[in-house]
């Protein structure tokens, strides 16, 4: 007797389908990520696919800054912990104006790091930084 022959059989596969196999990838997905521990994050790498590298030691820095008016305009972050200029990323957003909105950032080294605005404003940037 095959399940799929039977109507009940049908509906058993499908309930087998539809519940336990998302279950089970998410079970999965939880247990290789259930020892990061606080202080610790994944790093993916330079590439599409995430390269799942455990980094210990993890730093979160949020904050904001006016920009100082120039060409470009620029707001130098200081006072970091992480390792190197290559140990942290971060991503920055133009708050004041959104038509000024393009923001780059330059890393120093692991204690500072200079986000780079439209020339001649003055607008508040936002940043989160994440590393080691």
């Amino acid at each position: 007797m095959v399940l799929r022959d039977k109507p009940w059989g049908l509906i058993i596969l499908t309930v087998l389908v539809c519940i336990c196999i998302p279950a089970y990838i998410y079970v999965h997905i939880a247990d290789a990520q259930s020892n990061l521990g606080p202080g610790t994050f994944i790093y993916c790498g330079t590439t599409v696919a995430c390269a799942g590298t455990q980094q210990s030691n993890g730093k979160i820095v949020t904050g904001s800054a006016p920009l100082s008016s120039g060409t470009p305009s620029t707001a130098v972050i200081t006072g970091l912990s992480f390792t190197s200029s290559t140990s942290y990323k971060c991503i920055a957003a133009d708050t004041t104006t959104i038509a000024s909105a393009v923001v780059a950032v330059t890393y120093t080294s692991g204690t500072s790091f200079t986000i780079n605005g439209p020339t001649t404003v003055t607008d508040t940037v936002e940043y989160i930084c994440a590393g080691n």
